[in-house]
This record gives C-alpha cells, sequence and structure tokens, in this order.
C-alpha cells in the first residue's frame, strides 16, 4: 500500500495488504556515538580503547546496520514484487481467452 501511494496509484479495494515490522538488536555500548558506556574506561583499564578504535567500531556497526536495513528493504521489495505478480495473475486468469484468430480475420 505504501508503495502504491508513493507511486500515486491507490490499491485495488480488494488487495491483500501486508505489513511487518523490523527490529534489531542494538548493543548499547554503540547506540550513542563513539564514548563508551558509564563505567567502561574502569573495565577496559587505564589503557582502555583509542578514539580511533571507537571510531573504528562505531563505524562497523553503522555498517552492519546498514546492511540489515538493505536486507530488509529488499525482503520488502520481493514481497511487493510478489503480490504484484499474485495480483497480474489472478487479473489474467479472470479475462477470458483471446482468439487470435478471429482476431486476425476480423481485421
Amino acid at each position: 500500500r505504501r508503495i502504491s501511494i508513493e507511486q500515486g496509484v491507490e490499491p485495488p479495494p480488494n488487495a491483500e495488504i501486508h505489513t511487518f515490522e523490523v527490529t534489531a538488536q542494538i548493543n548499547p555500548l554503540y547506540k550513542h556515538g563513539p564514548k563508551l558506556a558509564h563505567g567502561m574506561n574502569e573495565l577496559a583499564g587505564t589503557e582502555g580503547a583509542s578514539a580511533h578504535q571507537q571510531q573504528q567500531l562505531l563505524l562497523q556497526r553503522q555498517q552492519q546496520h546498514q546492511l540489515l536495513l538493505q536486507s530488509c528493504l529488499d525482503t520488502l521489495d520481493e514481497v511487493a514484487a510478489s503480490a504484484s505478480a499474485s495480483l497480474h495473475a489472478s487479473d489474467a486468469a479472470s479475462d477470458p481467452p483471446v482468439d487470435t484468430e478471429a482476431a486476425v480475420a476480423v481485421s
């Protein structure tokens, strides 16, 4: 339905609307950016992770989230394409068969 609305086309009244929710487990350590969570400096010792290491970890987590999001979008596209193909197949099945020989003879 969302895709139809974005394309300016209302779905037919008998269209099946499929909705699903995607959630991801997000490590709270990375949720607030490259800073370590409260108390993590003590756990890591006096050396701790350098700012560069923290940034690398954050970038890695962001890339993982982007891949997860892309995977979800790909799945959504597949569901929409499947629903569209199913709709077109049911439309084709409900249309009477065309007699091509009769059409040629008439024209």
